[in-house]
């Protein structure tokens, strides 16, 4: 299990940071300890799965890389239906 390369921290208030996954832009709210926790991998299994889930930890870098190939691929047929549409 690996910190995705995607994942990001930026500290919005003293102490309180903003963590997202750039290709999912789902924010999760942490604490400074609660950051520290997930940088050095020191959390439960119920913070591990809501990581997981929200692409911050994935398994491995093929799994990283595999999750920006779909999104991309998703997001490229969603843009090229709608450009069809709009203009058959």
């Amino acid at each position: 299990m690996i910190l995705s390369k995607f994942a990001h921290f930026i500290e919005i208030q003293n102490n309180v940071y903003a963590l997202y996954n750039s290709l999912f832009m789902k924010i999760l709210f942490v604490d400074g300890h609660e950051k520290e926790k997930i940088e050095k991998f020191n959390v439960t299994l119920k913070e591990k799965d809501v990581l997981l889930e929200n692409g911050i930890y994935v398994k491995d870098e093929k799994n990283d890389d595999k999750v920006f190939g779909i999104k991309w691929l998703r997001e490229s047929i969603i843009t090229f239906l709608l450009i069809e549409l709009r203009f058959p």
